[in-house]
């Protein structure tokens, strides 16, 4: 079973908009931020921009398939 939860992401933590009774489980999360990034206010998510910075840092080695030909396809999902 996989369950999904909506939450939000306040000031450096996930809240979720239901309680699961779990003991332990592994997650991946995926932020729904607006159409074009720039339009994100970071602080108001609780991001700093050094935390920005970090994330960028740590998938920059994810940069070539993400501009490769053709990907951009993903961008309309």
């Amino acid at each position: 079973m996989l369950p999904s939860v909506k939450g939000r992401f306040e000031v450096g933590q996930i809240i979720l908009n239901e309680v699961l009774n779990l003991k332990q489980a592994e997650v991946i999360v995926t932020f729904l931020l607006p159409e074009s990034s720039e339009d994100v206010d970071m602080p108001s998510l609780g991001i700093s921009k050094s935390m920005a910075a970090e994330a960028r840092y740590q998938m920059s080695g994810f940069e070539e398939d993400w501009n490769a030909p053709g990907m951009d396809a993903y961008d309309k999902l």
